[in-house]
Order: C-alpha cells, then structure tokens, then sequence
C-alpha cells in the first residue's frame, strides 16, 4: 500500500451485487478486509401491472449501480483510500428471474423477477416431467410461460438470463455464468457443472412455438469456479467507472455466493441467510442428489457444483423494511433532512447483533408465505 495524494492507494476486487431492492457495490483488499462500500437508492417495481406480477425495469439497474458506485467513492476517500489496481470484478445477484435478449442485440425493457408470482402452471408441468420440483422462480418455468404468451416474439430470442447474468453481460459481453447462478434458471449436473441434457431435450419437445431456439442455446454457458468470464469492455467500463480489461468472474447466485463467503464448504453444513426472503440451505456430496419431490425443499447448486437443498421462505424483510421505512420518515421530519433506509439500519443492525438469542421472547414471522410450487 502506497500514498497518493494524501489517500493511502490499495490494490483490491469489487464485488457488485443486484439485489432486489437495491444495488450494493463492495471494494476489498487482497486480504479479504472490506476497504469500502456503496449502495444505490431503493430499486422500484414497474407500476401498473396486475397483483402478484413483479418486474424491474432493466434501465433502473444501470442507474442504480451508477448511484451505489458514486457512494462508494465517497466512503472510500471518507476513509482515506484510493483504488490502485482493480484485481478483478465478481458479479452476484437476486437469482432466477427472467431478462430476454433478441436477436438485434436489444433487450425486453423489462424483467421478470423471482417474486413474480406468475407461471404456476408451468412450474407443476415442468415439475412431473422433470421428476424434480422446478419453483415458480426457476427461470425456465418463466420462459416457458413467456413463449406461451408472446409466441411471435420468442422466435426472435437469442439468449436468456438472470439479472446478474445481464449485469456481467453488459460488463463483459459475454454470455456466460457461474455455476452457482445456473441451476436457479434450469437444472445443473452436479459432478459435470453442465445443464442437464435429458432434461433439456423434454423441455425442447414441449416449448412451443415452432422456430424458438432450443434451450441449450438460449442459456448461458456455465464458468467454473476460479476461472474468469471474460474482461470489462468500452462500454462496461462506462457503466461502473473502472478500467477496461479488468477481469470479470462467472455471475453468481445471491445464496450460493453466501455459503462460500460464511465458509459452508463441506458437505453436511447448513448456512442460513434473511434477506428479502428466507433460506436455510444443506450442502450435500456431488452426486447425492435428493430423489423425487418435496414441496418444501428446492433443489440447486453451490459454486463448485455441490448439490444444494433448499428450504425458502418467501418474505423475510419485506415487512421490517416497512416498519424502517416509517422510521426513516419520522427521522427526516425530525431531524429536517433527508434519513434513508441503509442509515437507519446502519444502527438498528448493531444493537440487533446484541439482542437475547430468543429477541426477549417474541416469535413471530409476519407474512411468512411457503408456496408448494414458490
């Protein structure tokens, strides 16, 4: 670590995650000791559309990775740093979802998100002629149900993904995806890392219309851990302020990336994370896949490709959010400036870390929601 100008210089990855409802960008040095961090303003849903129905606007996530990088500059001087080198960039994110892009190079201006609660009839179809439980969630449920609803536009689809794909696609201009990222759009072979090739020939045979491209040609290609995807383009560097031809790893899952960064590496461990939504997942040997069906437990991949078993539930911090969301409003009228959300958690999360094991006797998880088919 060197001086620049008053600012102590460190060489350091980003990680840049799209969450559902926010945009967070966190810089560390080679050692793993976070430096500095950003996060955007609250991502909005697109308005209007029916209950249930839940989408992003893909523009709003190129603003919001704009915002958290710009408060990120500004924590990292508060703390009297500046990048040197910039070592490389892993991308994560919400996983599933649905983001198309066309043949032209254009994209659907919108995309469809895991809490979208459309597609349950794809996913019981897909769930009995799989053999395993396929969630509303899974990005191919939704991409079945989509050709199903805009069949003329389907034959103009020349890829697939997730949200963090699209970010790691405007990033680098590839096509490509960690596998722990995969198996949350359409199942993942645990010893190879690769779709499943039985199971994508019974979902060819009944996607329709005529003339879609077939599914192994739709999805991304898988990365494996420890390999990088490709490098920052012109237009990438644009977009987040950082050097062309930095590297760039295979996008992740939100929850795959967790068991890796809380240690969960061995088989037989259960890592449990609250976020937006709720999820204990049990990581198992590669090979020692769970046979059959259960409602309760979904079925996906950690990035190395170890089988995860997953159990979900759907709303985690919806509802404090609300209650915070309240407080930040109070605060301001308080105070006479503007409180968000991430300052009133940057307080209320200490005193939370100090709280009784059993939060003084209280139970409750309002708006808990497990679908059999979620």
């Amino acid at each position: 670590m060197t001086s620049l100008g008053g600012l102590k210089a460190v060489d350091g990855l980003f990680g840049v995650d799209m969450g559902t409802q926010e945009a967070s960008i966190v810089f560390t040095n080679t050692n793993g000791q976070v430096i500095a961090t950003g996060t955007s303003k609250p991502i909005k849903f697109v308005d209007g559309l029916p209950f249930g129905h839940k989408e992003h606007n893909l523009v709003d996530w190129e603003i919001a990775f704009r915002q958290a990088f710009a408060d990120f500059g500004k924590d990292l001087v508060a703390k009297g740093f500046k990048c040197r080198e910039i070592l490389g960039l892993l991308v994560a994110g919400q996983m599933h979802g649905l983001v198309i892009g066309y043949n032209d190079g254009t994209f659907e201006s919108t995309a469809r998100l895991w809490c979208d609660s459309r597609n349950e009839t794809e996913s019981k179809e897909l769930s009995e002629l799989f053999g395993i439980k396929v969630p509303i969630r899974m990005t191919c449920a939704r991409w079945l149900a989509w050709t199903r609803e805009y069949p003329n536009k389907a034959k103009n689809v020349a890829l697939i993904t997730t949200p963090a794909g699209y970010i790691s696609y405007l990033m680098c201009g590839e096509h490509k995806m960690g596998i722990g990222e995969l198996p949350g759009m359409f199942p993942v072979d645990s010893e190879t890392g690769n779709v499943r090739m039985d199971l994508a020939g019974i979902f060819d045979n009944i996607a329709k219309p005529k003339g879609i491209k077939p599914i192994l040609e739709l999805l991304p290609k898988p990365v494996e851990i420890g390999n990088w995807a490709g490098e920052v383009t012109k237009d990438g560097a644009e977009l987040l302020n950082i050097p062309e031809g930095t590297p760039i790893g295979g996008a992740d899952g939100d929850q795959p990336a967790i068991l890796e960064s809380t240690y969960i590496i061995q088989p037989g461990y259960v890592g449990l994370s609250v976020g937006t939504s709720i999820c204990a997942n049990a990581r198992a040997p590669k090979g020692k896949v769970f046979k059959g069906i259960h409602p309760g437990v979904d079925h996906f991949n950690a990035v190395d490709g170890d089988p995860i078993n997953m159990c979900w539930v759907k709303n985690g911090t919806t509802a404090l959010n609300f209650f915070v969301d309240m407080l930040a409003q109070a605060l301001s009228a308080m105070l006479g400036r503007q409180v968000s959300r991430g300052e009133v958690f940057k307080h209320i999360n200490p005193l939370v870390a100090e709280a009784a094991m059993d939060c003084a006797g209280i139970r409750c998880l309002p708006l808990a929601v497990v679908a059999q088919h979620s």
